[in-house]
């Protein structure tokens, strides 16, 4: 018998109902590929198929041993070390395989990768950069929907990050934020209503000293068409309060169509001196994005001096208002009473002895 007729006999008898190890395997062959499935693991459904492939090329290995041997028993030999050959060859074509599904692996892998990257990038944090102000996406269709824009408030301050990503790594005791939202500050303007969400993070339980400042967050809400849009969302602009603490904060016109948001910083110190502080920071729209536009001291107070300032603006213009700071009380042993303008220079707001 020649081998091409082993090879004939062992392909005629090469049936799933003669082979009972060749059905367990055209059985495996069909369960894994399902797993796989249901899991969406494609590295189970590739590699299942490589073992299924070899198992069979397997069985027909054996098969064609078996009627070498028979060959081989009822007459002069066919070929030297059949057994070698035959698994050998399998062996070769497996580890061939192996290598293909290896190739198959990384290139699915890869490219599902790149998918989720690309759906986590249109799910992620939206910042100016992703999210233009004339987007037909909504995220509120229709009327205002506070309980809505709360849960995408949420969900953005979440997807920021964690403790590494806010800053309160060496201040947190454990992985576990806190948002809060401060409030949602409605704005009308010409052009339509604008509605900002304030919120702050802080790391979840115990969480004051006097460097523990939670993070402030700004999210906008445009009104577009039939229903409400993202503008700029930034989870993180101000490390901002006191003692774990949230500053004060309010949202006011300081321009033509242009809000900002103020946040009073609280400064305390305690080393004797008896200072109580209060910075002013403003932030508002530059470039696409918020900037602090505005800082300074309007409330100071120690054992000997105590002033107050306060913020108003000149409400003339189509771009940022001039502000003007009055300020009032005693330093230095002296009454004070001063009045200083400051003017939008396209970036924040400078004084000059000029607007005095």
């Amino acid at each position: 018998m020649s081998l091409g007729n082993s090879f004939k006999k062992a392909a005629k008898e090469f049936h799933w109902y003669n082979l009972p190890d060749l059905s367990i395997n055209i059985i495996f062959i069909l369960i894994t590929p399902v797993v796989g499935l249901i899991l969406s693991n494609p590295k189970i459904i590739i590699y299942s198929a490589w073992i299924g492939v070899s198992l069979l090329l397997c069985c027909f290995a054996n098969r064609l041993d078996h009627h070498v041997a028979i060959a081989q028993s009822s007459g002069p030999a066919i070929m030297n070390r059949p057994k070698l050959k035959i698994y050998g060859t399998w062996a070769v074509v497996s580890l061939m395989l192996f290598i293909v599904s290896k190739m198959i692996v990384a290139s699915v892998i890869s490219e599902s990768k790149t998918e989720s990257q690309n759906k986590a990038d249109t799910k992620s944090i939206p910042t100016h950069k992703e999210i233009p102000l004339d987007t037909n996406k909504y995220v509120i269709k229709g009327d205002w929907n506070q309980e809505i824009a709360e849960k995408i408030v949420y969900k953005i301050l979440r997807q920021y990050g964690g403790v590494k990503e806010y800053g309160f790594e060496e201040l947190a005791r454990d992985d576990k934020l806190s948002h809060k939202i401060v409030g949602f500050y409605n704005l009308t303007y010409i052009d339509s209503p604008v509605v900002v969400a304030v919120a702050y993070t802080k790391p979840e339980g115990v969480f004051s000293c006097r460097i523990c400042d939670p993070v402030v967050g700004i999210i906008e809400f445009l009104k577009r068409g039939e229903g409400w849009v993202l503008g700029i969302a930034q989870p993180w602009v101000s490390s901002s309060g006191y003692e774990g603490d949230p500053p004060k904060i309010s949202v006011l016109d300081i321009g033509y169509n242009i809000f900002g948001v103020f946040i009073e910083d609280l400064y305390m110190y305690g080393d004797g001196r008896g200072i109580t502080q209060v910075d002013t920071l403003i932030f508002s729209q530059v470039a696409g994005e918020f900037r602090n536009v505005f800082s300074e001291t309007t409330d100071y107070e120690n054992s000997t001096d105590s002033w107050r300032a306060t913020i108003t603006f000149n409400k003339q213009g189509t771009s940022f208002y001039d502000l003007v700071m009055q300020k009032e009380g005693r330093a230095e042993g002296k009454r004070i009473k001063s009045k200083s303008v400051y003017k939008f220079d396209g970036n924040r707001y400078s004084v000059s002895d000029l607007y005095k």
